[in-house]
């Protein structure tokens, strides 16, 4: 079977890469520079470049909120850690009270990382 997947997607957590499928490749485009090379760190090449996500504010805002600012700068969620809270909603665990608890949960097993962003963040409110 071929099938066309992104990341995150609920689908990467029933048919785990690596696992249940593999990503195809595709070989490297000669002498390709800047936005053409879409290979990526590792040297795997895709046919497609890294996306990455990012939470997006008012600058107004944000100046006003730096403790909000640099805890949004500071924020990293493993995609893995995405991919399953979508198949969690997707298997029909979408209502608001089912979110809440997947925020909860997740939390609660990643603390330290957590503390940690709160940590950052409240320190750049006193600067």
């Amino acid at each position: 079977m071929l099938y066309y997947v992104w990341t995150p997607y609920w689908v990467n957590g029933v048919l785990q890469p690596g696992k249940d499928v593999v990503w195809l490749q595709v070989p490297n485009i000669p002498k390709a520079l800047g936005d053409d090379d879409t290979r990526l760190p590792n040297g795997k090449n895709y046919g497609f470049k890294v996306n990455n996500q990012y939470i997006l504010a008012n600058r107004k805002w944000t100046d006003a909120n730096p403790a909000a600012a640099k805890l949004f700068a500071t924020i990293q969620v493993p995609i893995e850690d995405i991919t399953a809270q979508n198949l969690l909603m997707r298997n029909g665990e979408n209502k608001t009270a089912d979110i809440n608890r997947h925020v909860d949960s997740w939390i609660k097993k990643n603390q330290a990382r957590f503390d940690g962003w709160v940590k950052e963040a409240m320190a750049a409110a006193k600067r």
